[in-house]
């Protein structure tokens, strides 16, 4: 009954501690987003099925306008369907059941996990004298007490051991081995008195080289090698690696399984590095190689298919199908590679010291390739200007009928009849009897225009790859092609058929980004336009501008191109000699047109970086 009361009492402790803590949390969210923090107070609609909690939190807070991280670590998949829910409420939502807390820096959140308190104690030792243990922030007094009633052995403290916190992992060992393990990871220095007596004090940190010996109490020589918090420091000197290996067991808590003898040796530095980066290190350039698989550490010779390692690795910036022929062969040789284009990501079979180092060669160039935004303005202006001016009598084959207009311009024509009438009303003598073919024509006109046609098309595009537009008209002109078939009874076969001439607007520009931001542009314009045929049947006259250009920019800096003028300017005369030269005669005695055309096109383009 007893029992059963303190349980309860705990279990309501318990309880009670983390409403107090989800209290807390809901009480720190309602005070930032009254103070510093209004964002929090923002209705949100969010709807996902079994997304990553990274992305549920990215959408939170494009959604509702917070500055918000988190830590890397944490992964979980989550299901949200969140209506007109406030963001706060998600957020306290998330930590309560994800085991998450906060910290706020300004305005900038920060998620990350609760740390993690639990103590752990356990110790157990099997009937053929091996150990297991798993501990976690114990401190010495209570550790060597419990160690002591499991193991029938005894320890002297020195007075610092007590406070330590004691952490460590082991199935299975000797307990001489376990008490090398003891000392390593946790930088202490137990030495034995007696059988059943062991001192324990702080490791000489000024000799780090020398490895305790439990049995003699004594120190032996042999090579530098320490495991702290998952990193590795190391001063080795042409030591086997069987040696090496067996240290590192012994130490990290990992089970290692030699597939074949290792009797190469080597030397190595390493200061705080992770597992992974020491053991490519250690088998850099040798026979042999390693896998991992959980904790433990398989290695042999690189010729055993069962050594080999396997890795998908997902590329977060470039395209696979683009990425894998620009690696070199020397980077890829020895190893199986196969693209995974659903994933984007690179299927990788071999040792696993060369998939590290293939690894690190994708993470160099699996960088941001920017885009850039390419705005284009296009001004083709054209002005004309054209006056026609004379006289002219003559007959032509038929009579004329009286016709012309009089305003805007005069282009008027008067057969014999008009010129006889309009000569009796203004009281001068008529031309008498002529033929009716005879016409008068006057023609005084003038014109003039300006014409400006503008386009402003907006292009975009990766780092080193074109872009292109064209806007442009299709005609059709008739091709009739004959054939004669026989020769007795000749028949004659006529094909037609109708051939497209495009006129179009064509640009296309592909930018460069350096380092230094600024931009390379190879740039191509085509401009044609359709002039009139010279039969119906016949196609259409084409006339064209282009130029091509390759230019350095500064980013977002506005350029100008072209300037492709084309001018036309006629005069033509026509009259008697010499009096279609003399003035005020030449009114009477003389026609004349004079043309002029001038056309300019424009291009403006500004390319704009975006990462």
């Amino acid at each position: 009954m007893t029992k059963t009361v303190i349980i309860a009492l705990l279990m309501y402790i318990a309880t009670g501690v983390k409403s107090q803590t989800n209290n807390q949390l809901s009480s720190v969210l309602d005070s930032l987003s009254v103070s510093s923090i209004p964002q929090l107070n923002q209705n949100v609609d969010i709807s996902f099925s079994n997304i990553t909690i990274q992305e549920l939190v990215r959408t939170l807070g494009n959604t509702a306008g917070l500055n918000i991280t988190m830590d890397q670590g944490i992964n979980y998949s989550v299901n949200a369907n969140f209506n007109n829910v406030k963001a706060r409420d998600v957020l306290d939502y998330l930590c309560s059941n994800y085991k998450l807390t906060l910290k706020v820096h300004g305005n900038i959140i920060h998620i990350q996990p609760v740390p993690n308190n639990e103590k752990r104690l356990f110790v157990e030792m099997t009937e053929d004298s091996l150990l297991s243990y798993d501990i976690y922030k114990i401190t010495g007094e209570a550790f060597f007490s419990h160690f002591t009633e499991k193991t029938g052995c005894n320890f002297v403290l020195s007075p610092e051991v007590p406070g330590f916190n004691i952490n460590g992992y082991a199935k299975k060992i000797r307990f001489n081995e376990a008490l090398l393990q003891l000392a390593a990871t946790n930088k202490l220095d137990i030495r034995e008195m007696t059988p059943q007596l062991f001192s324990v004090s702080p490791a000489n940190t000024k000799n780090p080289g020398e490895t305790p010996n439990v049995q003699s109490g004594k120190k032996e020589k042999k090579f530098n090698l320490g495991y702290t918090n998952g990193l590795i420091t190391a001063e080795i000197n042409d030591v086997p690696l069987e040696d090496i290996l067996k240290e590192l067991a012994l130490q990290s808590g990992y089970s290692v399984y030699m597939l074949s003898s290792l009797e190469a040796k080597t030397s190595i530095n390493a200061r705080d590095t992770d597992l992974s980066g020491f053991l490519n290190a250690l088998f850099y350039g040798s026979e042999n190689t390693y896998r991992m698989d959980g904790n433990i550490l398989f290695t042999g010779a690189r010729k055993l298919s069962d050594i080999k390692s396997f890795e998908l690795i997902k590329l977060n910036n470039r395209r696979v199908d683009s990425l894998i022929a620009i690696i070199p062969q020397q980077v890829k040789q020895e190893l199986i590679i196969k693209e995974f284009n659903e994933q984007n990501s690179i299927m990788v079979w071999g040792d696993a010291d060369q998939i590290f180092y293939f690894r690190k060669s994708i993470e160099k160039i699996d960088i941001v390739v920017p885009v850039i935004l390419i705005d284009v303005i296009i001004v083709d202006a054209g002005k004309n200007f054209e006056i026609e001016t004379g006289l002219e009598l003559g007959l032509d084959a038929e009579a004329e009928p009286t016709s012309g207009k009089i305003n805007p311009g005069l282009d008027y024509t008067m057969n014999a009849g008009s010129v006889n009438n309009f000569l009796g009303r203004v009281g001068l003598a008529n031309l008498g009897k002529v033929s009716p073919n005879f016409y008068v024509k006057l023609k005084a006109m003038e014109t003039d225009g300006i014409l400006e046609i503008r386009s402003t098309p907006q292009l975009a595009t990766l780092n080193g790859h074109s872009a292109t537009m064209s806007i442009g008209q299709t005609e059709y002109y008739k091709e009739e092609l004959s054939n004669i078939w026989g020769t007795q009874n000749p028949q004659l076969q006529t094909q037609s058929q109708y051939k497209p001439v495009e006129a179009k607007l064509g640009i296309s520009i592909k930018p460069i980004v350096a380092g230094n931001g600024q931009v390379t542009l190879n740039i191509d314009v085509e401009q044609s336009d359709f002039t009139e045929r010279i039969e119906e049947t016949a196609p259409p006259g084409l006339e064209s501008r282009k130029f091509s250009s390759m230019i350095r920019v500064k980013n977002q800096e506005m350029i100008l191109l072209g300037g492709l003028e084309e001018s036309l300017n006629s005069s033509n005369r026509s009259g008697w000699p010499f009096l279609s030269r003399i003035p005020v005669l030449n009114w009477v005695f003389a026609s004349k047109s004079e043309r002029k055309n001038k056309s300019h096109l424009n291009i403006f383009i500004r390319p704009t970086v975006i990462y």
